[in-house]
């Protein structure tokens, strides 16, 4: 196995993962979802008033 089919294998096992964890645990990824939004637009804010 190259180690570009290593990188694929792995980014597909974290995507499904991540996929039933968010299923699992809908509460919490839409605090996390809010919170990344949340950092992201400040930061976005913060870099256009400069």
């Amino acid at each position: 196995m190259t180690a570009e089919e290593k990188k694929q294998k792995r980014k597909e096992y974290l995507r499904n993962y991540m996929q039933g964890w968010r299923k699992k645990n809908p509460q919490r990824n839409v605090e996390i979802q809010a919170n990344y939004w949340a950092r992201r637009l400040a930061k976005q804010a913060q870099q256009s008033n400069v």
